[in-house]
C-alpha cells in the first residue's frame, strides 16, 4: 500500500511540475536583474510550529516565485474556520504568471455536517484562463442533518469557475448520488455528468451520458415510485428562439402508484418548452415534442392501456393551436367488460385551429370494439373529420367499411365514397355512393331428441292392436292387420322421389318452390324466417336489412350443399383420365 502511494505521489508531483513549468518557460522574458535560486529543507522539524516531517521551499525555481513541500506529523489541523483537515502531502505553488496552486494526498476534511475525503485534490485560483478550479480523485462527500442524509462520490470530479465564456463548469465522472428524508429516497448515478451554467448561447445546460435515476416517494398523501434511464440526456433552458431544450436517446420511464404503473420507452425523443415569457418560440410553436420508437402502457385496478408509434409530433399552443401527428400509431384499452383497438399508418388530429374547430385525418386505418359477445369494426383508407363555424360538421370517407356482429348475425356495410354534412341550415345530409350491404345470420342450435324416448312412445303406441311396420331397402312397406292378415303394401319410393323433386326445385336465394312443402307461401316463409332468425332486419341495431336483398333471405341458403354428379371420387377419375390423354397424346404427337 505505501508502494502505490508513493508512486501515485510521485506521479501526480511530475505531473503538477510539468503543467506548472510549461507556462513559465512560454511566458518567461529575459531580465536583466538575476534572482538567485533558494531553497529550504527541514527534515524532522519539531521546533518549527507546524512539526513537519518534511518541509520543503523553493523560491525562484525556473521561473516560479514560490514552490512548497510539506509532509505533516499532526494528523489533525484545524484551518482558520475551526474545521479539522488532514492530508499525507500538502504541495502549494505561488507565482503571479500562473496563478496559486494547491495540491493534496490523501486529503480528508471533517465539519459538524460535512465530512470530505479524496485521494488527490488539486485547488488553483487566479489562473491564466479560469479563476478558481478543484480537481478531486476518488472524492466521496457525506452530509448529514437530524432528519436528512446525503452522499455523493465520483471517480473524477472537476469544478471550474470564472471561465472566459462560461461562468460555472462541473464534471464528474462514475458519479453517484444519494439523499434521503423522511418521506423521500432519492439516487442517480451516470458514467459522466457535466453542468454549465452562464453560457453566451443559454443559461444552463446538462449533459448525462449512460444516468439513472430513481426517487420513491412515501408519505400519507403520495406514494409511488419513479425510475428514469437514459442512455444521453440533454437539457438546456433559456435559449434565444428555442427556449427549454430537452434532447434524450434511449429514454426510458417507470412510475409505480399504489394503483398500478406506467411505462414510457423511447428511442429518441425532443421537446422544446417555455416558461411562459412572451417570446418568437412561444408564439409560433408552444410546446413541441417529436418521438420516434415510442411505447407506452399504463395499468391500474380496472383498466389497462398500451399505445405505439414510429413517430410522434405533438404541438400545444402553438399558432396552429394543438396539433398531433403520427405514423404507425396502435392503440389498445381494455378492462373486464370491453376491449378496443386502433391502429393506423398516418393519424392527425387538430384543435382549436386557426380556421377550423378541430379536425380528425386517418389513413389506412382500423377499428374494433369488443364488448361482451358484440363487436363493432371499420376501416377505411382515408377518413376525414371537419368541425368548424361555417360547416359545422363535415365527414368525408374513401373506401371504408362498417360493421356489427353478435350472437345473432353480422352486418357489413362497404362504401366507395360517403360524404356526410350537418349544419343548421340544410340539416343532416349523407351522398353515399356505390354502397353495398351483406348481412350473414348466426347459426341456430336446435337441441337434438333423444332415440330411446321416441322408440318408447312408439312402442306404447302399436300394443294392443297393430305391429309396426318395417320399410325394406326398395322403399315397400308391408301393414299387418291385427288378426295377423296380410295389408295392402305402399310403395314410399314414389313419395320420395316426389320429395326429392321439390327439393330439387329450391332456387338459389332459399325458396321453395314444390307442392306440399314447408314455407312455400311468401307469408309462411317470413314467419319461419322471423321464428328461426330471432329477429327482423331493424333489430338490436344490425344495420343489414334483408328485404332490399335480391333474394329472399332462408337459413337454409347458409347450409352447404353436397351430393350431385360431380363428387370427389368422380372429379378424381377425371383427372386421372385428362392426365392420361394428355401423356398420350403428347407421345405420339
Amino acid at each position: 500500500m505505501r508502494t502505490i502511494i508513493l508512486k501515485l505521489t510521485c506521479t501526480i508531483f511530475a505531473i503538477l511540475t510539468l503543467v506548472l513549468l510549461a507556462p513559465s518557460f512560454a511566458g518567461a522574458e529575459e531580465n536583466d536583474t538575476y534572482l538567485p535560486l533558494n531553497v529550504e529543507v527541514n527534515v524532522l522539524d519539531n521546533n518549527s510550529e507546524k512539526a513537519e516531517i518534511l518541509d520543503v521551499n523553493v523560491n525562484n525555481l525556473l521561473g516560479i516565485d514560490s514552490i512548497n513541500v510539506e509532509i505533516p506529523n499532526e494528523k489533525n489541523k484545524q484551518n482558520s474556520n475551526g474545521n479539522n483537515e488532514e492530508a499525507i502531502a500538502d504541495v502549494s505553488v505561488n507565482d503571479k504568471g500562473i496563478g496559486d496552486i494547491k495540491a493534496r494526498v490523501l486529503s480528508r476534511k471533517e465539519t459538524a455536517l460535512l465530512n470530505e475525503e479524496a485521494v488527490v485534490d488539486i485547488a488553483a485560483s487566479d489562473l491564466l484562463t479560469v479563476d478558481e478550479m478543484d480537481l478531486a480523485v476518488l472524492r466521496q462527500e457525506v452530509t448529514s442533518e437530524e432528519n436528512a442524509f446525503s452522499r455523493e462520490e465520483a471517480v473524477v470530479d472537476i469544478a471550474i469557475q470564472g471561465m472566459t465564456v462560461v461562468d460555472e463548469v462541473d464534471v464528474g465522472v462514475l458519479k453517484q448520488e444519494q439523499a434521503s428524508t423522511e418521506s423521500a429516497t432519492s439516487s442517480e448515478k451516470a458514467v459522466a455528468d457535466i453542468r454549465v451554467d452562464d453560457l453566451i448561447i443559454a443559461d444552463q445546460a446538462e449533459l448525462d451520458v449512460l444516468s439513472e435515476s430513481n426517487l420513491t416517494i412515501k408519505d400519507e398523501i403520495h406514494q409511488g415510485t419513479l425510475e428514469v434511464q437514459q442512455g444521453v440526456h440533454l437539457k438546456t433552458s433559456d435559449l434565444p428562439i428555442l427556449e427549454n431544450l430537452h434532447v434524450g436517446v434511449l429514454e426510458n420511464q417507470y412510475v409505480e402508484t399504489t394503483n398500478g404503473y406506467y411505462e414510457n420507452s423511447k428511442i429518441l425523443t425532443v421537446s422544446l418548452g417555455d416558461d411562459g415569457s412572451p417570446t418568437l418560440k412561444n408564439i409560433t410553436l408552444g410546446d413541441l415534442e417529436l418521438n420516434v420508437l415510442e411505447f407506452k402502457n399504463m395499468k391500474n385496478d380496472s383498466s389497462e392501456l398500451e399505445s405505439s408509434s414510429l413517430v410522434g409530433i405533438e404541438l400545444v399552443d402553438s399558432f396552429l393551436g394543438d396539433l398531433s401527428t403520427f405514423v404507425l400509431l396502435s392503440e389498445s384499452a381494455k378492462d373486464e367488460e370491453f376491449q378496443a383497438t386502433n391502429s393506423g399508418v398516418v393519424k392527425l388530429v387538430g384543435n382549436e385551429l386557426p380556421v377550423l374547430d378541430g379536425i380528425h385525418l386517418s389513413v389506412l386505418d382500423q377499428h374494433q370494439k369488443l364488448n361482451g359477445e358484440s363487436k363493432t369494426f371499420s376501416e377505411g383508407v382515408v377518413q376525414l373529420d371537419i368541425l368548424s363555424d361555417v360547416l359545422d360538421e363535415l365527414s368525408v370517407d374513401v373506401l371504408t367499411t362498417e360493421g356489427y356482429t353478435n350472437s345473432e348475425g353480422t352486418s357489413q356495410i362497404d362504401h366507395l365514397i360517403t360524404i356526410g354534412l350537418t349544419n343548421d341550415v340544410i340539416g343532416n345530409t349523407v351522398i353515399d355512393i356505390l354502397p353495398r350491404e351483406n348481412y350473414v345470420a348466426g347459426q341456430t342450435v336446435i337441441k337434438p331428441t333423444n332415440p330411446s324416448e321416441e322408440s318408447e312412445d312408439n312402442y306404447d303406441e302399436n300394443i294392443g292392436g297393430s305391429i309396426g311396420g318395417t320399410t325394406d331397402t326398395d322403399g315397400d312397406r308391408e301393414e299387418v292387420n291385427g288378426d295377423g292378415s296380410p295389408g295392402k303394401t305402399t310403395d314410399t319410393s314414389e313419395d320420395a322421389d316426389e320429395v326429392n323433386n321439390d327439393t330439387a326445385n329450391e332456387t338459389t336465394d332459399g325458396s321453395l318452390k314444390g307442392h306440399n312443402t314447408v314455407g312455400n307461401e311468401n307469408t309462411d316463409r317470413e314467419e319461419n324466417e322471423t321464428s328461426i332468425v330471432g329477429f327482423s332486419s331493424n333489430s338490436n341495431g344490425v344495420k343489414g336489412n334483408s328485404s332490399s336483398s335480391n333474394s329472399e333471405f332462408y337459413v337454409g341458403s347458409s347450409l352447404p350443399k353436397t351430393g350431385g354428379l360431380f363428387t370427389s371420387v368422380m372429379l378424381i377419375i377425371m383427372a386421372i383420365c385428362l392426365v392420361g390423354s394428355g401423356v398420350t397424346i403428347r407421345k405420339f404427337a
